[in-house]
């Protein structure tokens, strides 16, 4: 997976189809859960903080379900 990888582009893409709605009442997220862990992934040299800030969410993380509702507030 990479940041240019479209299921990653997908959140800053989301709140443009939500716009594109026209309803208040409409509200989308786009989060990835990762069970891979982060070390073993092919691009291990970005990091974790970059991937968290598009929406990545990596399970080996102890909180990723608090990280998870942090995004969807």
């Amino acid at each position: 997976m990479s940041f240019e990888d479209e299921k990653v582009k997908l959140f800053t893409r989301i709140k443009d189809i939500e716009r594109s709605l026209g309803n208040d009442g409409v509200v989308l997220y786009s989060v990835i859960l990762i069970p891979t862990k982060h070390l073993e992934m092919a691009n291990k040299h970005i990091p974790k903080t970059d991937w968290n800030s598009r929406n990545v969410i990596f399970m080996e993380d102890s909180d990723y379900i608090d990280q998870l509702f942090s995004k969807i507030h």
